[in-house]
């Protein structure tokens, strides 16, 4: 997810984890720590693949996370003597792992569980930028900044995180509706292929595009959870592997 979702989302979690003690500041600190796991975009590449491909590895593993928590919560806790040790801890984990947790959401993946799995969570049942999602935590954040002494401002951010987890389930949800009707609509138009992915469209998870994968080419639909009609319409495209042939003698490190 991008950057001001993922602040907005440890802003929130930190303001329930300290239950309203200081939310402004829990919000701050919430949000920057949150921002870590990005930080490995600074670190210095070959070139632009292995920057790619090393994102979301190592600095986002749930692992790497809870051996890092206590660390950064020894370090914060001598700076910031607001909370206990425990509750920066926990509050460090979370807004770590739900970073994590939220790109495993989406259609690039993640490794989770590095290094003893490396294989990639993809979801893609949320795209990177989704306005209501982002929404609902900015309504958490803003109440905890602009009217901190409120009454209870933890349990309106929890409401608020518990509502857009709802959100992430609905999308999952009809991800897998239309993906059950991928593969009939492809047989129908004589599409055969056994990989298919779909995924949410920019900014919304009411219209999916769906990707059929074969050996030379890739089709590519789209489906509303509005629609009445069933056929799915697929445009076909050519993946042109020819081109690979200039990248016999390439590698990353990735």
């Amino acid at each position: 997810m991008d950057s001001v979702i993922q602040a907005l989302l440890g802003g929130a979690t930190a303001v329930v984890v300290t239950r309203g003690k200081s939310p402004r500041k829990a919000v701050l600190w919430g949000m920057a720590i949150a921002t870590l796991p990005d930080l490995d975009v600074l670190i210095p590449h070959d070139n632009p693949l292995d920057r790619i491909v090393s994102h979301r590895t190592w600095s986002h593993s749930w692992l790497v996370h809870s051996a890092v928590a206590p660390l950064l919560a020894i370090v914060l806790r001598r700076i910031e003597p607001t909370w206990n040790f425990t509750t920066w801890l926990l509050l460090v984990w979370v807004a770590l792992i739900t970073h994590s947790g939220l790109d495993a959401c989406t259609v690039y993946g993640t490794d989770l569980f590095w290094p003893l799995a490396k294989s990639t969570v993809i979801g893609g049942n949320v795209f990177i930028i989704d306005p209501i999602f982002t929404l609902f935590l900015l309504m958490a954040c803003g109440l905890a900044l602009i009217r901190p002494l409120s009454g209870h401002v933890w349990i309106f951010s929890a409401l608020m995180l518990t509502v857009s987890s709802l959100y992430l389930v609905w999308g999952l949800i009809a991800q897998t509706w239309i993906h059950q009707q991928a593969p009939d609509n492809l047989a129908q138009q004589g599409i055969q292929t056994k990989k298919v992915l779909v995924q949410a469209t920019p900014f919304n998870t009411l219209l999916w595009r769906i990707l059929a994968i074969d050996k030379d080419h890739y089709y590519e639909g789209f489906r509303s959870v509005l629609d009445r009609e069933d056929k799915i319409t697929f445009t076909k495209h050519s993946r042109n592997l020819g081109l690979l042939g200039g990248l016999k003698n390439s590698h990353t490190n990735g």
